[in-house]
């Protein structure tokens, strides 16, 4: 069997990162990507759609960014949250949000260099956050359907973002029973 994009292990290679927007600079570092100088409003997703299982990633956070995840990666290109396809985390303050809008609970600040995890759990349809290996909140994706894909969006942007894919590169183990992205 070749390599698919699929996930992390024998037989497997990490997926492509995308990058949708005028400008943005991704680096593939082996164990993951970095991404910086992006246009405000402009966004990154990675290319590895899952419709079934339990997923874990870690994204190094940067200031006013939003980091999670979408249903629409090709058609969603503007703030990357705040809309009926997306949920996560955005870093100035903490805001969560999920399909139909912000959730009242709130993180507070996520401090550039947190280290923000992501479980995604595909048939119980949520997505855990993590801050340093803290839970900050569960987020519920009660409406959304087909493939969901890790993003990473940009708002006034400062500094390069690392996002870390399987196991030699995530800071954190995966929650039991989840596997690396």
């Amino acid at each position: 069997m070749g390599a698919r994009a699929l996930g992390w292990g024998s037989g497997y290679t990490k997926a492509p990162m995308i990058r949708t927007g005028s400008t943005g600079n991704i680096t593939n570092v082996g164990s993951g990507y970095t991404l910086d100088s992006f246009d405000d409003a402009t966004f990154a997703y990675l290319n590895a759609g899952k419709t079934d299982g339990q997923w874990y990633w870690e994204a190094v956070s940067i200031d006013f960014n939003m980091y999670g995840i979408t249903t629409t990666p090709s058609t969603n290109r503007t703030w990357a949250g705040y809309s009926t396809a997306n949920a996560g985390i955005y870093t100035f303050g903490g805001q969560f949000w999920n399909q139909w809008g912000t959730v009242p609970s709130a993180a507070g600040n996520v401090n550039p260099g947190s280290v923000l995890g992501f479980a995604l759990d595909v048939p119980g349809k949520t997505l855990a956050i993590y801050k340093n290996n803290t839970l900050l909140d569960t987020l519920p994706l009660t409406s959304i359907s087909g493939a969901i894909y890790p993003i990473f969006g940009f708002q006034t942007p400062t500094g390069t973002s690392t996002i870390r894919l399987g196991p030699g590169a995530c800071q954190y183990s995966p929650p039991s029973g989840y596997r690396h992205i």
